[in-house]
């Protein structure tokens, strides 16, 4: 980190295999746990919906990559910032409940957390929705997905060019 080089790059590769195991492992429960309880999907939407559970990962993990970039800035708080990331996705982004379950500032906030909208799209998928509708969903995460690299990448700059001009960069406190 002390080098002029871009340490977000290497933030951003060094973890990147998450998102292939995390496809990976959703993949094979997403084929198991219909098989066992009795339910059928075609070839096709299974194989649409690895493809969105992959982007899904993706827009995931730049947002994680946010987090990481505030970890550099408050050492102190990454567990903080670990533990309210995966527990505000997993309660805002449609996984337990339905998007719209709650109060209206949450509801717009999940809007532009990841995976909000690729979960969306594979409930779209699997439950034979318009083309549209899952076009639409695949747009906003992507965009949603933008958002994130954009958002992590200034903030990191931002925390690392300051550390770096102070002789402050301290990741074990």
């Amino acid at each position: 980190m002390a080098s002029p080089g871009n340490y977000f790059v290497m933030g951003l590769a060094r973890n990147i295999n998450c998102v292939i195991t995390g496809t990976i492992t959703s993949s094979i429960a997403l084929v198991v746990c219909p098989l066992i309880v009795g339910i059928r999907f075609s070839p096709l939407a299974l194989v649409a919906a690895v493809f969105l559970l992959m982007l899904g990962a993706f827009s995931t993990y730049l947002f994680g990559n946010f987090l990481g970039a505030l970890a550099t800035k408050f050492a102190h708080g990454r567990w903080l910032a670990l533990n309210l990331g995966y527990m505000g996705l997993t309660a805002l982004c449609g996984f337990m409940v339905p998007v719209g379950f709650w109060a209206a500032p949450f509801t717009w906030l999940a809007q532009v957390l990841p995976f909000t909208h690729s979960l969306h799209a594979i409930r779209g998928v699997l439950n034979h929705a318009s083309a549209g509708y899952v076009w639409s969903q695949i747009g906003w995460e992507v965009l949603v997905a933008l958002g994130w690299f954009v958002i992590g990448y200034v903030v990191f700059e931002v925390s690392m060019d300051a550390a770096r001009r102070n002789g402050t960069i301290e990741l074990n406190p």
